[in-house]
């Protein structure tokens, strides 16, 4: 028996049947009860069962949405803050090595919780590679007092940016933003 018999022999023809004898002029009442019991069961138990649902995926697409939206601002902070540090020829002021390392701390943190948001094996290395990208322009910014220190800043923030652009690629997938 194929699928389309199935259901003729299973669904279609008991639902004929009771389209046809419902709506008789002779139909017994307790037809018309079970009909409005069955119909109110259905609005009470799958309507919020929908509802909880949908509410669910706007929560979550809020959340993934909002995290997209914080790591986008805190790669672009990190990256002024190591181009004014790049940019100072050696002279490195402490306020903006704190910033760059509050910054930077910032975007561990929230690369650790992007982490959770991407399960796919291929986002998880990608997000290892970000902290590892980040952690090399870290330990660049003291080398630029020395000589060459600042081409190799400007290539450790390259291969970063790089990288951060694929995370948040990655993020704007899982909220179905991007393809």
């Amino acid at each position: 028996m194929g699928l389309g018999q199935f259901a003729a022999a299973f669904f279609f023809r008991p639902l004929g049947w009771c389209w046809k004898h419902l709506w008789q002029d002779k139909v017994p009442l307790i037809w018309n009860i079970a009909v409005v019991i069955i119909a109110a069961w259905g609005s009470y138990s799958i309507a919020p069962a929908i509802n909880e649902k949908v509410e669910r995926q706007k929560i979550q697409s809020e959340y993934v949405s909002q995290n997209l939206k914080d790591i986008n601002n805190l790669i672009a902070d990190f990256y002024v803050a190591v181009q004014k540090v790049n940019s100072s020829k050696g002279e490195i002021s402490k306020l903006d090595l704190e910033k760059c390392d509050e910054i930077a701390t910032k975007l561990h943190w929230k690369s650790i919780e992007v982490s959770a948001i991407l399960r796919d094996r291929d986002d998880q290395k990608l997000m290892l590679s970000f902290q590892r990208k980040l952690n090399d322009v870290q330990k660049a910014i003291p080398e630029v007092r020395q000589k060459d220190g600042s081409r190799k800043l400007s290539a450790a923030l390259t291969d970063f940016s790089a990288t951060g652009v694929q995370v948040i690629g990655a993020v704007a997938r899982r909220a179905e933003i991007r393809e």
